[in-house]
């Protein structure tokens, strides 16, 4: 790795004293990604990249040294080594906004104070940066900009000598303008400045610009959690599911209800809502979401309110249920998901719903309530369309179930007849509605088994059925941005959801 790292930051060298001696015909270098470029934009919008990262030889070399962090997250990485923020926002049209990310993460200048274009201009540098800002969000991007990563001196340049107070001022003004706009701002300095001194850490670099991939481990970090909260829905319309209705069953709670982690974890739910996340163009899909909590409360922010930007934006509605938990009464939360699905059918026209494309999906307890839905779909006044299942408990059988659940549900003792009911596995048919699954093979709160028995008897039946096993990440991940395939697994669900909603219209049109 290290002699990769030397050979590629020796061609920046090369490349960065180049650029300075002559100005070729393509002296902004459009022709490096023309054809990665037409590859993008020949798939369609909906296979447009997360994020496009603009840059230098820093990001140059990021993508270089950590392909898989940007395959993976579908990142696409835009540094050419040696440019200057004038060459960042000549080629910007091209390399990011033909490309129609959701958001672009900028980096650039410190080539602009290495003098790589002529003498050094705060004023010109910071213009260049704003300007793609600017360019990026007349076409529907978000942004995010970055700090300069701390340089001592830069070794083609020897004869500049301020060029850390340089880094430091235009790194402010940056800032400035990020907070005055609301963008994020990602201040690589701070978490890369060895102790106050103006200098790239040791540990970090090898030539003192640029970073090794031990520095680019940190920059990874700090950008994952700046473009975790990029894409936010617009407030939900927010339905009382029995405020006109009494519902048959009761659960036998009265506490109040109990919240913790910012109100992401909700307990002792007895009075459910229905939280709606129209899309502003929709495709009539929608997903009714069951957050999970091994039926004692639900996680209904990263189990279900997060996922609806990503959801809105491929043009499906999200509803998100905050169901009433069992409490030894198995058909309380059924009878939710019932009422649920009924309003949703009833006035989904309001919010560009048909009632022929409504999925169920749910994760960890709440994916074996999703599960119980599509393969008892008397229960829920009539099918589903698709079912969406992150981690799902799915059985009740020993050795396979999750105790807590199967306890919350079922209660102490459950009969063997219940126990069967609520086995979802036994109950698959050739009618039971297409399937997404997602697991960490690593689960060791849910056995993934259950994912895999759920999966191996949809195929048995003929169901078409995606199953998506990652290595590592254990339980109850949902949107959180800590989950190394935080990025990956939601955009193979909004890719899945797109050909899923195809085949509906297909069907559709042949009725």
């Amino acid at each position: 790795m290290k002699k990769i790292l030397r050979k590629f930051f020796i061609v920046a060298a090369f490349m960065a004293f180049a650029m300075t001696c002559f100005a070729g015909e393509d002296w902004v270098q459009y022709g490096r990604y023309s054809r990665m470029n037409d590859s993008i934009r020949a798939r369609g919008a909906e296979c447009a990249p997360r994020a496009v990262f603009m840059g230098n030889s820093i990001t140059d070399g990021w993508a270089a040294v950590h392909p898989d962090f940007f395959k993976r997250n579908n990142f696409v990485g835009r540094g050419i080594a040696g440019q200057t923020t004038a060459h960042m926002l000549a080629r910007f049209r091209q390399d990011v906004v033909e490309l129609r990310p959701d958001v672009v993460v900028i980096n650039g200048g410190t080539n602009d104070i290495a003098e790589n274009g002529g003498p050094y201009d705060e004023e010109r540098a910071l213009g260049n940066l704003i300007s793609m800002a600017e360019l990026a969000r007349a076409h529907g991007i978000g942004v995010i900009m970055t700090s300069l990563l701390p340089a001592e001196r830069y070794y083609w340049r020897p004869e500049i000598k301020d060029a850390p107070e340089k880094i430091r001022r235009l790194n402010g003004r940056i800032k400035e303008y990020a907070d005055r706009h609301g963008y994020p701002y990602v201040d690589y300095y701070s978490l890369m400045d060895d102790e106050g001194r103006g200098r790239l850490n040791p540990r970090y670099t090898e030539d003192g610009v640029h970073p090794t991939g031990a520095g680019y481990d940190i920059m990874e970090e700090a950008v994952l959690a700046a473009l975790a909260p990029s894409k936010k829905a617009a407030e939900p319309v927010v339905i009382r599911l029995w405020d006109d209705r009494r519902p048959s069953l009761t659960n036998g709670i009265s506490e109040k209800e109990e919240k913790a982690d910012n109100d992401n974890w909700i307990a002792m739910v007895a009075k459910p809502e229905l939280y709606v996340y129209p899309a502003e163009k929709p495709t009539g899909m929608a997903l009714l979401m069951c957050p999970g909590g091994g039926y004692a409360g639900v996680a209904i922010s990263h189990e279900g309110k997060e996922m609806a930007g990503r959801m809105n934006k491929a043009g499906v509605a999200l509803a998100v249920l905050k169901y009433r938990m069992p409490n030894g009464h198995a058909g309380v939360p059924v009878e939710d998901v019932r009422e649920a699905l009924r309003i949703l059918r009833e006035r989904g026209r309001e919010w560009g719903i048909e009632p022929s494309k409504i999925g169920i999906g749910g994760a960890s307890a709440g994916g074996h309530l999703a599960s119980t839905v599509a393969t008892h779909p008397e229960a829920a006044g009539g099918p589903v369309a698709f079912q969406v299942l992150l981690y799902p408990v799915i059985s009740m059988k020993d050795g396979l179930t999750h105790e807590g659940s199967r306890r919350n549900l079922l209660g102490d003792a459950p009969t063997a007849e219940a126990v069967e009911y609520y086995s979802n596995e036994l109950h698959v048919g050739s009618s039971t509605p297409q399937a997404f699954i997602v697991v960490s093979g690593d689960d060791d709160v849910v056995p993934a088994g259950n994912s895999f028995a759920y999966y191996n008897a949809l195929r048995e039946n003929g169901v078409a059925a995606s199953l998506h096993v990652y290595p590592s990440g254990g339980h109850g991940w949902g949107m959180r941005p800590d989950f190394e395939y935080s990025a990956q697994w939601i955009e193979e669900l909004t890719t899945w959801l797109q050909r899923t909603g195809a085949r509906l219209r297909g069907q559709d049109a042949e009725k």
